[in-house]
């Protein structure tokens, strides 16, 4: 999607999420995270630690050839919330950092934690998060408090 000129990129965005009003939740879940990860990833420039500052989904379409992790956590959860489905599940930006390792992790976590997006390309169902493994929570923001 990102190959095309930004206007493009937002009927097509469109689309897909018309379409996933077609489908089951879980499938829609899972379609979702397939046409996310398909997204060519840059360098991280959003912080974890300031969601007023994080874009909404037509700036993530519009600004950049690319996105970054929590641009695509971003992109994961309005793609849902903006379909038929995003008034029947809570759907919730989760941000983790684990100094340990020197890592950030921003999950997209859905019925709390039926499903867990963005931890790796595929879709964790059913989990018991192990928080100390993930690190501590910078930030957890409902979607709905983002649009």
């Amino acid at each position: 999607m990102y190959n095309l000129p930004p206007q493009e990129r937002l009927v097509e965005w469109k689309n897909f999420r018309s379409s996933l009003d077609t489908m089951s939740f879980d499938d829609a879940v899972y379609s979702v995270n397939d046409f996310w990860n398909k997204q060519p990833i840059g360098n991280q420039f959003f912080s974890q630690d300031n969601p007023i500052s994080w874009p909404d989904p037509w700036e993530i379409l519009l600004d950049n050839n690319s996105i970054d992790d929590i641009s695509k956590a971003l992109g994961i959860a309005y793609s849902l919330h903006l379909s038929k489905h995003g008034k029947e599940h809570s759907i919730n930006i989760i941000c983790f950092h684990n100094r340990n390792k020197s890592k950030q992790t921003n999950t997209v976590q859905i019925d709390e934690n039926k499903y867990v997006l963005n931890m790796d390309t595929s879709v964790s169902v059913n989990i018991s998060l192990e928080q100390e493994n993930l690190g501590t929570i910078v930030v957890k923001v409902p979607v709905t408090d983002l649009i």
